[in-house]
């Protein structure tokens, strides 16, 4: 979230989980061993931020690990507050040959001020990988993929909604998106 995208620490301690995820699972730099990292998860990356505690001997980046596992367990841990967003995987294979792809926030009713800016950046991350890898796929297959953007005029007010969609329209032409825009 915003309140940590300056902390430099904070982003080499979660790098760190990020590589030593990686690396515990045998993937390096050779191209052969990134099938190795087939079925590692976000809850992965999580596991080993847990044990990053003992990866340096350095109280600041030992208590940087704490607050960065302290945010993040009401995503990872079972009985987090926000477990549900991780708790099903999205496989591409699922979603890539699909006729209709919908993604739904569950904003309905909603407005700016109740909404948790963290949790709605992930889904629209979410959507927005979703969305460039169908849109990657259907471009290898000489397909359009079009896209119904709906309700611009409300999921517009949330915070950098404008920026997501504006990369998603420029990005998706580019690979031969047809975007509607409903509002």
């Amino acid at each position: 979230g915003k309140t940590y995208d300056s902390n430099l620490l904070m982003s080499t301690v979660l790098d760190d989980a990020v590589t030593e995820t990686y690396k515990d699972a045998g993937v390096t730099d050779n191209r052969k061993t990134w099938r190795l990292s087939k079925n590692l998860t976000l809850s992965d990356v999580y596991e080993t931020l847990t044990r990053l505690e003992e990866f340096r001997n350095d109280e600041e980046y030992e208590q940087t690990v704490k607050l960065a596992v302290a945010v993040l367990s009401k995503y990872f841990d079972e009985d987090g507050t926000r477990s549900s967003l991780f708790k099903e995987r999205i496989r591409v294979a699922e979603i890539i040959d699909a006729d209709l792809v919908i993604c739904s926030f569950g904003m309905a009713g909603k407005s700016p001020q109740s909404i948790d800016e963290v949790q709605l950046a992930l889904m629209q991350l979410g959507a927005a990988q979703l969305s460039h890898q169908r849109s990657i796929y259907s471009k290898s297959q000489g397909k359009f993929n079009f896209k119904l953007w709906e309700e611009f005029q409300r999921c517009g007010k949330f915070p950098d909604s404008d920026k997501t969609l504006g990369v998603a329209l420029t990005g998706g032409r580019k690979l031969g998106d047809v975007n509607i825009i409903i509002t």
